[in-house]
């Protein structure tokens, strides 16, 4: 290979500590070796996928992805000799290896005008109905609905600013509902945290001891757990009973 080709590989590679510029070379090597020796190519391959993924995490920057690939690369091609499309071929391998084991390389998708700009109407929206409560847009919503539905019965076209505020307050109504979905899955967590933190301390007595802060160290009662397992084992049994209780 010339060296006008192996130079169009070469790019500047950003802040790469040394630990990182060791294992990319050792990953280099892995990698020549799973080319060069066929008897241990499998076992090769499999270092490097091993280093592949203690030096970038199951959860990889792409940005660092696109670094350590490039410097990969250029090992291959200029220090072990190998053809460029041999050696994307192996980092390909190697890399689909590395996503077998369920790490992701997902490429950060770029902001486009029509996002931005769809970005900034749902944003003045929402300041424009901030103390406006879902049921109130509804409402709203109904009442235009209705105008642009008499409308068409009367085979008269509607109105214009009818139709952009019907439009206006769907996308309101879906904007707060959506609001509304998270504050109450996040109540729901919340609510089960608390009631999992109840039962737990119910279930747990006064051991008698102190930590190092000198405060009282509670552990699970074993009487406690048996009562709680045998409720559950007879559930059905204990439902019926409390519901006759009422």
């Amino acid at each position: 290979m010339s060296k006008e080709t192996q130079k169009e590989v070469e790019v500047e590679v950003i802040n790469l500590s040394a630990d990182k510029l060791e294992a990319c070379n050792d990953i280099s090597v892995e990698l020549s070796k799973s080319h060069s020796d066929t008897m241990n190519a499998s076992n090769r391959m499999n270092n490097a996928t091993a280093v592949m993924l203690k030096l970038l995490g199951l959860k990889p920057d792409y940005n660092l992805l696109k670094q350590v690939q490039q410097v990969i690369l250029n090992s291959l091609v200029n220090e072990h000799k190998l053809m460029l499309t041999t050696s994307e071929k192996l980092f390909s391998q190697m890399l689909k290896q590395v996503q077998f084991t369920n790490a992701k390389f997902v490429k950060p998708s770029k902001p486009t005008k029509d996002g931005l700009r769809m970005s900034a109407k749902r944003k003045e929206l929402k300041e424009k109905y901030i103390h406006e409560a879902l049921e109130s847009v509804e409402a709203k919503l109904a009442k235009v609905n209705r105008v642009i539905g008499q409308a068409f019965i009367d085979n008269v076209k509607p109105k214009e600013d009818d139709i952009k505020l019907q439009k206006e307050l769907s996308e309101v109504k879906k904007i707060k509902s959506e609001k509304l979905g998270s504050e109450q899955k996040e109540q729901q967590k919340n609510n089960l945290k608390a009631m999992v933190d109840k039962v737990q301390k119910m279930l747990k007595i006064d051991s008698g001891r102190l930590n190092k802060n000198n405060q009282p160290i509670f552990e699970y009662s074993i009487v406690k757990l048996d009562f709680a397992y045998r409720c559950l084992e007879n559930e059905q049994a204990i439902k019926k009973f409390l519901a006759e209780k009422k």
